[in-house]
């Protein structure tokens, strides 16, 4: 799923800084520019614990409750919001947010912004701000933990139908302030109609190597509307960003599996090993072999090192075969 963040204009300099350096900026709830953020009812659990005051009395698991409930509204004040529109070509977030159309619009897989890579080194919460005309009502179980994502769509993904426009994506983090995210999550960038040039070529010369697709919006001939035209990287010849091959550990292809199951597998472990060693987030693989679960089976993963921590990448088949069909730099290693 591609998202949208309008950027740039009055803030350019700021905001080329964030995506050329990988980061995204959480803001907190107070930041926003709807006033009426965080605005839901807790009235059924007040009532609840209200009525078993009546009948037992203060018990210490009412206590308890009381402090769980107000633990978990607390936290949403704490949550980091990093907020994304649905179309790139937008008249009012473009007048709003791209400084009446001299900005640019970030195209980001939410995906990736929900994980760093595929490992959840750090994982965020994604939700789909509904629009309703009344604020949302937490009961019991929202407060339980059973389900983040819905607690999060009450407390601080719901808003007035006047927002609708927007169809918003949220990413959630547990805090505000810059964010590191994968560098592959920016897809593409478009340009606004009013954005000059040497701001254009800015973007291209920091954001080099990273095989991004640029738009420059242009008016629609027949009707109000904004057209993307797409627009040639003047970098397309550059290095790619991060590109390196890690090194290799002792003995990383030992498997589990004898025979022709050993002899159907190992190749699909050798591949994946040259996919993963050639992945930016990875400092060196240290061993692959077949999943032996039933949770994923007939994958292989990859154990691997990122700077100090060590992480797994799980791969099907599909994905090897496909993503080492890509490697173009075997025959120089």
């Amino acid at each position: 799923m591609i998202a949208y963040k309008y950027r740039g204009g009055y803030t350019f300099n700021r905001d080329l800084d964030s995506i050329a350096g990988d980061y995204f900026f959480a803001a907190g709830i107070d930041k926003l520019n709807d006033p009426f953020e965080a605005t839901y009812s807790i009235a059924p659990i007040k009532d609840f614990i209200k009525f078993v005051e009546l009948l037992i009395g203060r018990e210490p698991n009412l206590i308890g409750m009381k402090e769980s409930l107000h633990r978990a509204l607390s936290s949403t004040g704490k949550a980091g919001i990093f907020s994304l529109a649905a179309r790139p070509d937008d008249l009012k977030l473009w007048s709003h947010y791209a400084s009446n159309h001299t900005g640019f619009c970030v195209g980001y897989e939410v995906e990736q912004l929900e994980k760093f890579n595929s490992d959840a080194r750090y994982t965020n919460y994604k939700i789909q701000v509904e629009y309703s005309e009344r604020p949302a009502t937490l009961d019991l179980a929202d407060i339980t933990g059973r389900n983040i994502v819905t607690f999060l769509q009450k407390t601080i993904g719901t808003k007035h139908p006047e927002w609708e426009h927007e169809a918003e994506t949220r990413i959630i983090t547990d805090a505000v302030g810059p964010m590191p995210h994968d560098f592959r999550a920016i897809k593409s960038i478009h340009f606004g109609l009013h954005m000059p040039l040497e701001q254009m070529e800015a973007v291209m010369e920091r954001m080099q190597g990273r095989g991004i697709a640029y738009y420059k919006m242009h008016r629609s001939a027949v009707a109000y509307g904004l057209r993307a035209v797409p627009v040639t990287d003047i970098f397309a010849d550059a290095p790619r960003y991060l590109y390196r091959v890690g090194p290799i550990g002792e003995n990383p292809f030992d498997t589990y599996t004898e025979g022709t199951e050993k002899e159907e597998v190992l190749p699909y472990i050798h591949r994946a090993v040259e996919v993963q060693r050639r992945d930016p987030y990875c400092s060196k693989v240290e061993y692959a072999e077949r999943c032996i679960g039933q949770d994923r089976p007939g994958q292989i993963y990859v154990h691997y090192r990122y700077n100090e921590s060590y992480y797994n990448r799980y791969f099907t088949r599909e994905e090897i075969d496909k993503l080492y069909a890509l490697i173009s730099d075997l025959q120089t290693i």
